[in-house]
C-alpha cells in the first residue's frame, strides 16, 4: 500500500472514529449476546445509516436472496443499483439531448450532464468490480476499499455537477424538473451506496488490514536494522525485544482479522468480538512496551526517534482499528 493511500484511509478512519465514539465512546471489552436477524431486519438495520434509508430499503429488499446478512454483499447490491439506473438514466440523457427543438443552453447542460454521467458509470462499475474482488482475509482489503471510497465519492460528485448545470430560470421547466429527478435518484442511490461502504465492519476490517500491513513492514524493518554490527549491546538489546513483540503484533492481529472473517451471523459472536478486542488490546500493549525499550538518554538519539517514528504510527492505526471494532461490536450488542 503506498503511503498516499494508507493516509488517505487513516484520515478516513479517524474522521469516522469521531462520528462512532458518539456510540461507543468507551473501549471497555465485553462480552456481547447473539442478536440473530431476519434478512429483512438486517437491511432494514443497515439503511438507518443511509441518507435516504427509505430508498434504500426499497432498492435492496428485492435482491434479499443475495444479500441474506452480509454487509459485504448490501454494499455490493447497493452499488449495482446504483450502476443500473446511472446507466438507464444516461441513455435517456442521450435522446432527450437530441431533440432539434432544444435551446441551445438546454443542449449545452444536457451535453455536460451526458457528460459526468458517463464518469458516474466509469467510477462505479470500477467500484463494483473492485468490490467483487474484496476479501475480508486479503492483504489488500484495506486498498481496495480506500479505491472503492474515492470512486464512489467521486460520483456522487459528478451527480451533482450534473444538477447544478440546470439550475437556472431560463431553462425550460419540464425539461430541468425530468433531468434533475433522474440524477437525483442517481444520487440518492449513490450515497446509499457510500454509506453502505462504510458499513462499520467493512471499516473495521480496513482498519485491521491497512494495521496489520503496517506492523508487517516495520517488523522486517526492524529485523534489518537489529543486524547493524555497530550497534551497542543495549540498543542491540532494545532491537531484539522490539522485534519480538512486533511479531506477536503481527500474529495478533492476524489472529483479529481471521476472526473478523468469521464473526458474521456467528452464534458466538459475544465470545468471538470479545477475542478480537482481546487481541488488539495485546497489539497495542505490545507497541507500548517497545517504544518504552528505547527510553533513557544513553540510547542513540536518531536510532530511538527513528523507532519511536515508526512503532508510534502502528499504535495510532491500531487505536483506530481498536475504535472502529469496539463500534462495530457496540451496534450488535
Amino acid at each position: 500500500m503506498n503511503t498516499s493511500s494508507l493516509n488517505y484511509l487513516l484520515a478516513f478512519l479517524t474522521i469516522m472514529i469521531s462520528i462512532n465514539s458518539q456510540i461507543n465512546p468507551s473501549l471497555a471489552l465485553r462480552c456481547l449476546p447473539t442478536k440473530p436477524a431476519t434478512t429483512a431486519e438486517f437491511i432494514r438495520t443497515s439503511c438507518k445509516a443511509a441518507t435516504y434509508p427509505d430508498l434504500c430499503y426499497i432498492s435492496l429488499s428485492t435482491h434479499a436472496n443475495a444479500i441474506q446478512t452480509s454487509p459485504h454483499s448490501s454494499a455490493h447490491t447497493a452499488l449495482s443499483v446504483a450502476l443500473t439506473t446511472a446507466r438507464t438514466t444516461k441513455g435517456v440523457t442521450s435522446k432527450i439531448s437530441k431533440d432539434p427543438g432544444l435551446q441551445e443552453r438546454e443542449v449545452g447542460a444536457l451535453r455536460d450532464c451526458l457528460e459526468v454521467l458517463g464518469n458516474s458509470v466509469e467510477e462505479l462499475q470500477k467500484s463494483l468490480v473492485e468490490m467483487s474482488h474484496v476479501q475480508i482475509n486479503s492483504k489488500d482489503f484495506g486498498l481496495r476499499m480506500n479505491n472503492i471510497q474515492t470512486w464512489v465519492s467521486a460520483a456522487l460528485t459528478n451527480e451533482d455537477t450534473c444538477t447544478e448545470g440546470f439550475e437556472e430560470e431560463a431553462m425550460d421547466g419540464r425539461l430541468k424538473k425530468s433531468v434533475r429527478r433522474r440524477v437525483e435518484k442517481i444520487s440518492h442511490l449513490t450515497s446509499n451506496a457510500l454509506a453502505l461502504i462504510n458499513n462499520p465492519m467493512l471499516l473495521a476490517n480496513a482498519a485491521l488490514s491497512v494495521t496489520l500491513a503496517t506492523a508487517r513492514t516495520t517488523s522486517a524493518m526492524v529485523s534489518q536494522m537489529s543486524k547493524d554490527a555497530g550497534m551497542r549491546p543495549r540498543e542491540a538489546g532494545a532491537m531484539r525485544d522490539c522485534l519480538e513483540v512486533l511479531r506477536a503484533t503481527v500474529e495478533e492481529l492476524q489472529q483479529s482479522i481471521t476472526e473478523m472473517g468469521d464473526v458474521k451471523n456467528s452464534k458466538n459472536f459475544g465470545l468471538q468480538m470479545n477475542d478480537i478486542q482481546t487481541w488488539v488490546s495485546a497489539a497495542l500493549t505490545n507497541e507500548d512496551t517497545c517504544t518504552e525499550g528505547f527510553g533513557g538518554k544513553i540510547m542513540d538519539g536518531n536510532l530511538k526517534t527513528v523507532m519511536r517514528g515508526k512503532i508510534v504510527n502502528i499504535c495510532h492505526l491500531t487505536s483506530n482499528a481498536l475504535a472502529l471494532i469496539n463500534s462495530f461490536a457496540s451496534l450488535h450488542g
